[in-house]
């Protein structure tokens, strides 16, 4: 027996109707169905466009960047945003940087985390869409 796609929308429609689901879960495998038709080109920021810290901005630097900025992370760079070295936590910056002042160098290594991003550079650039991707933006 085969379902379409549409027979299993009006399943989770009537499941969720009749009470067999609630609506938090008829929801949640509703977005899941959904993740399939979303494309790289819809969720990936062009290079360009990437908000992005360099490492050897000063922490007012930053400040001022963050604050024309509406992410909770940036992205940490060494020299070219083609080489990303770390994730700065924004919120940990902020804390660290009204404890500590301008000057210090500590409210940078209070928000960046190298590990974080390694391992989410990683995961993503060994996904085949985003490699596909890649190859055809070349």
């Amino acid at each position: 027996m085969s379902v379409t796609e549409e027979e299993l929308y009006d399943i989770i429609e009537d499941m969720t109707e009749e009470g067999s689901l609630d609506e938090e879960q008829g929801e949640l495998i509703y977005s899941a169905l959904q993740f399939g038709e979303i494309t790289v080109e819809s969720v990936l920021t062009p290079r360009v466009d990437v908000a992005a810290v360099d490492i050897s901005s000063s922490p007012r630097e930053i400040v001022d960047y963050i604050k024309e900025q509406t992410h909770s992370r940036l992205p940490v760079y060494e020299g070219s945003i083609d080489k990303v070295i770390g994730i700065l936590q924004i919120r940990k910056f902020i804390k660290e940087y009204l404890r500590c002042g301008d000057g210090e160098e500590a409210a940078l290594a209070a928000g960046y985390s190298e590990k974080a991003a390694a391992g989410q550079a990683k995961r993503l650039l060994s996904d085949p869409a985003v490699q596909a991707y890649r190859r055809e933006a070349e």
